[in-house]
């Protein structure tokens, strides 16, 4: 069994790499990341006994099945968002309508920063309560060793057209934690206009486009 289990894994990181042109997942420590957070995410979206164990046997996915069905192994572009101290004020102020961000304690400001980095969570809220239950039964956290030279940021990555929201912050002494979840898109909606929306949102935001690098 664990033989298969070790095929299984060598055939899913092959096609990866395979997805992406030569180079890029050596350049950048948090691909293999990203990619790793969205087969989760696409596995749980197509993992229908998950959905009726959280909301039970009547319940239905409106979004799910299009995400389950796309490939997310088809790697297509990727945009990073960084946030400015002041920026991450001003989110934390609006979130929690928070004003006195000073008198936030350590791990308090961890756990406001894990929420507001959600962006994903912002977007799907504007779907409606069935979008934010789905986005939530398929959000995947896992914790890491930090990467040399990390710098907490989100990234928007589109995979087969669908688009995922994978937030990197610190979580301990030289760990950080990945969560990513499931960006909803309307017919003609697209990654571009999730990062459209954002700009506007937060002109704060910093967005580079990590690829095609050639059109950041």
């Amino acid at each position: 069994m664990n033989k298969r289990l070790t095929a299984a894994a060598l055939i899913l990181v092959t096609t990866f790499l395979t997805a992406v042109p030569h180079g890029y997942a050596q350049e950048n420590s948090l691909f293999d990341i990203s990619m790793e957070m969205i087969s989760n995410v696409h596995t749980l979206a197509g993992d229908e006994y998950l959905f009726t164990f959280y909301i039970g046997p009547s319940g239905h996915t409106e979004y799910l099945p299009a995400i389950a069905e796309s490939d997310c192994t088809d790697f297509r572009s990727a945009y990073s968002i960084k946030m400015p101290l002041l920026g991450l004020i001003f989110l934390i102020s609006n979130y929690f309508l928070f004003s006195d961000y000073s008198k936030l304690s350590k791990p308090g400001m961890a756990k406001a920063t894990q929420a507001v980095m959600g962006y994903g969570n912002y977007w799907n809220s504007t779907k409606g309560a069935q979008a934010i239950t789905e986005c939530a039964v398929t959000t995947w956290t896992y914790s890491y060793a930090k990467p040399e030279g990390f710098t907490e940021c989100s990234w928007l990555v589109d995979c087969g057209g669908k688009t995922y929201c994978i937030a990197f912050y610190n979580s301990g002494e030289n760990i950080i934690t990945a969560s990513a979840m499931p960006v909803f898109l309307g017919e003609d909606e697209t990654i571009e206009t999730v990062v459209e929306y954002f700009k506007q949102q937060n002109p704060l935001m910093v967005f580079t486009q990590e690829y095609p690098a050639s059109q950041k």
